[in-house]
Order: C-alpha cells, then sequence, then structure tokens
C-alpha cells in the first residue's frame, strides 16, 4: 500500500506535507487501520526515494495531531482512537519561501506583452541578425539597476540564464579553484561547485558583516579566486555589511589579487532610511562582479539575473549569441507598466507585512529573539528559553512551515531559524500573528 503513495518533488508544497497527507487519506480510509504499525523511517524512505528527514518530519506532524503514537525502541503507530475529522488534508502556511508567490504573475501580462511584440516587429520579433536586442536589453538592464544606485556601463552589463550556470563560469575563468563564502547561505551554488571539485571556504558572520580577520587568514593560506557576498538582507541572517566591513573586504581583494562577487537582490526591501552602498560603488580597483537575481523575485517564471562585471572579466566572459523570444519578452516586461505596478505594489505590501510580524515577534521576548531589524522578506529568529524542536513542533501542528538553521549551514547550532513573509496573503499572516500572540510556554 505504501508504494501507492505519491510524491511529486515539482509540486511547491513541502514533500514531508505531501506524505504526511498522504498518510492521513490511507488513515482516514481506514487502509491503515487503528494500532497498524508504519514503516521504519529507513524503510520508507528508501521504498519512496525520498530524504529520511522527509519521513522523520511527516512522522511529526501525524503526532502532533494525534493520528500516531510513536514508541521509543518500537516503533510507530497509527492511534488506537482516530480523532473525528482529525485526519484532513493540511494546507500549510509557508514560510519557508524567500521568494513572491508566482500566481502574482498573471500568465496575461505576457500574452499582452508578446501581443505588443508581435505588433511593433511583427515576423522579425523571432529573429535579431544584427544583435540589436542585446543592447536593448543591456540599456534597459542600466536603467533598472540606476534606480537601485548603480551606475554601469552597458558594455559591462550582461543577462545572465541561470546565476548557478554563471557562478561556475566566472570559477572556469579563474587559474584559482577557491573560493571564500559567508558560512549561512543558499547552499545550491556552493553544492554545485564543490562537487566538481573546487574548494569552498565558510566564513563566519558577525553582525557587520564577514568576519575580516579569518578571512584574511584564509585568503593568506589559499589562492582563493572569489569572495562572495550578500552585504545587504543577507539570507537567511538578515545582517547588513557595514560601509567599513565592505571597504576592508576590498582592500583584502585588492592585496590579495582576487574579486568579489556582490549579491544584492534584496536592496528593495531595506525599509529603515539607511545609506546604501554597494561594493560595486566603493570599488575603486574594478575587483566587484555586481549580480542582481532579479527574476526570482520579480518574473519568477524565468531564470534570468543581471550582472555588472570588472572590465578584465567583462572581456573573457563569453555571452550567448543570439536573444531569443523569451528575453525580449523579458525586456518588455522590465520597460512596461506592469513591473513599475508589481514592483511598487510588492515593496509597500512587503512593508505592511514586516512591520505587523515584527510587532508580533518583538512582543514575545520569552521566546524569540529577532537578529535583525532592518527590513527584507524574512526574519531570523534566535529561540529563548524553550527548545528548538519543541517549537518546530508547534510551527507543524499549527501548519506552520519554516526553514531550520541548517538548512543554511553545513554545521548547525540549532539555535535559529528563518521565517519568511513574501508568499504569505493577508490571512495567512493574520493566521501567523495569531499563532504568535498565542504561543504559551507552558504548553510546549
Amino acid at each position: 500500500m505504501f508504494c501507492a503513495i505519491k510524491i511529486s518533488k515539482s509540486d511547491p508544497t513541502p514533500l514531508y506535507i505531501q506524505l504526511a497527507n498522504e498518510l492521513i487519506r490511507l488513515i482516514e480510509t481506514g487502509t491503515l487501520p487503528a494500532k497498524t504499525k508504519l514503516p521504519t523511517i529507513r524503510n520508507l524512505s528508501n521504498k519512496l526515494r525520498i530524504n529520511r528527514d522527509t519521513v522523520v518530519n511527516a512522522y511529526r506532524v501525524l503526532e502532533s495531531k494525534n493520528l500516531v503514537i510513536a514508541h521509543i525502541g518500537s516503533g510507530t503507530y497509527v492511534s488506537p482512537i482516530t480523532p473525528a475529522k482529525a485526519a484532513q488534508s493540511l494546507t500549510p502556511i509557508s514560510c519557508s519561501k524567500a521568494y513572491f508567490d508566482k500566481s502574482i504573475f498573471s500568465i496575461d501580462i505576457s500574452k499582452d506583452l508578446l501581443n505588443q511584440m508581435l505588433d511593433d516587429d511583427g515576423w522579425n520579433v523571432f529573429i535579431d541578425p544584427l544583435q540589436r536586442e542585446r543592447q536593448l536589453m543591456r540599456q534597459s538592464i542600466n536603467e533598472y539597476l540606476h534606480s537601485v544606485g548603480i551606475n554601469s556601463s552597458p558594455a559591462n552589463t550582461r543577462l545572465i540564464n541561470h546565476s548557478s550556470k554563471f557562478i561556475l563560469e566566472l570559477m572556469k575563468l579563474s587559474t584559482k579553484s577557491v573560493i571564500c563564502v559567508e558560512a549561512y547561505r543558499d547552499l545550491i551554488y556552493t553544492t554545485v561547485l564543490k562537487n566538481l571539485g573546487f574548494k569552498i571556504i565558510e566564513i563566519p558572520l558577525n553582525k557587520d558583516g564577514l568576519d575580516l580577520e579569518f578571512l584574511e587568514t584564509q585568503l593568506k593560506s589559499h589562492s582563493v579566486a572569489y569572495i562572495m557576498i550578500t552585504p545587504y538582507l543577507q539570507n537567511p541572517t538578515g545582517i547588513c555589511y557595514s560601509e567599513e566591513n565592505k571597504l576592508q573586504i576590498l582592500n583584502l581583494s585588492e592585496q590579495y589579487d582576487t574579486f568579489v562577487i556582490e549579491d544584492e537582490t534584496f536592496t528593495d526591501f531595506v525599509f529603515q532610511d539607511i545609506n546604501i552602498k554597494p561594493c560595486y560603488v566603493l570599488d575603486k580597483n574594478d575587483r566587484v562582479i555586481y549580480l542582481n537575481n532579479f527574476c526570482k523575485l520579480y518574473m519568477p517564471h524565468l531564470d534570468y539575473c543581471f550582472a555588472v562585471l570588472p572590465q578584465s572579466i567583462s572581456k573573457s566572459l563569453n555571452c550567448s549569441s543570439e536573444f531569443t523570444l523569451k528575453e525580449r519578452l523579458l525586456r518588455y516586461y522590465l520597460e512596461s507598466d506592469y513591473f513599475a505596478n508589481i514592483h511598487a505594489n510588492l515593496i509597500e505590501s512587503t512593508y505592511s507585512k514586516y512591520m505587523a510580524v515584527y510587532e508580533a515577534i518583538s512582543k514575545r521576548t520569552d521566546i524569540f529573539e529577532i537578529a535583525n531589524n532592518i527590513g527584507g522578506l524574512f526574519f531570523w529568529v534566535k529561540t529563548t528559553n524553550i527548545d528548538i524542536t519543541e517549537l518546530h513542533k508547534m510551527f507543524l501542528f499549527n501548519n506552520i512551515v519554516v526553514s531550520p538553521e541548517d538548512l543554511f549551514c553545513t554545521t548547525s547550532n540549532n539555535e535559529y531559524f528563518r521565517l519568511s513573509i513574501s508568499s504569505l496573503n493577508d490571512l495567512e499572516i493574520e493566521q501567523l500573528i495569531l499563532f504568535l500572540n498565542t504561543l504559551k510556554l507552558p504548553y510546549i
């Protein structure tokens, strides 16, 4: 019967929620009668070809709903008395996504833009023999980057398809095989590089940026190609690097002949009135590769990012010889009122959600400690006076999915979690705030 369980990795619903829903269905229909022993975690993970943690979390959800009982040393069993109608499908509040819900970006936008393109260029919309489209795209990117304080040259601007592939191309350009990264980060980039044989060095984070003493020690000991940082609203910690920290990083990059890859994707969501000076602006030695994952925020159905390159790298990095219909569509979107309205509305709505949730968390000093209050799409929260495993159980019981600390680092103290608000609608924000307001230590 367990082989009939259906789990889809293409479904945005977390795998453990999908598995929990399937098991709930089997319990509710009587396929799994009371007192039935569930498969061991190892057996079920092997049978379904999923991670063991997925099974662990699914079993925890069922346990929190009193649908199963775990007996240490014996196994997990269907509860002798299944609560009436407790076994209903879960609709989780996803506080684990650092980007906006794709449903915001209607397909009607593309339909309208495609019609505009056809009206403008007819059949020529499918060809670009003079490579005119590339130059227009670079100009459009530059105009957007100017809005976030980056005064770049079209000649050094690039439209990048798949940011992880771009990082790999940068590594291939260098004779060095070492990259320094933040200890907390999106692990996707570095996992790919590590699997390909590149050496990854993790640099600890302080409240004002990288641990400079540790960084310099590594630069002295290794031949480092790049230092990869996210100076504003660092994901997941929300740290904003101080200007002094960024200047020291730039000095070290010049001293040890390395480049800085600066990811500034979340700059639009710094809500405090602070003077933002990216490393690209502070750089006097042409050492910064500026990266903005535009599509992850503002057109998630595509996978493009914007890059501004130092002169030396701009000459070496090849770019696509042809711009297809997709790239042209992106340019039209970037220049359209659709984007202008979406951009403004997302900043405004995120600010409202951020302030509401920030106020709720700030009131719960008995349980939570926020690591930042600058702004952003997420909070990096430390637990106080409570075991974080028990807190995760409470979140799961209320169908709230958060991202534990160990998703962002290779070694973890298991003290923090990331709580994202970007993909939540108004009702989900209200439910989250209600949970935060009513959460009581005696019941945990």
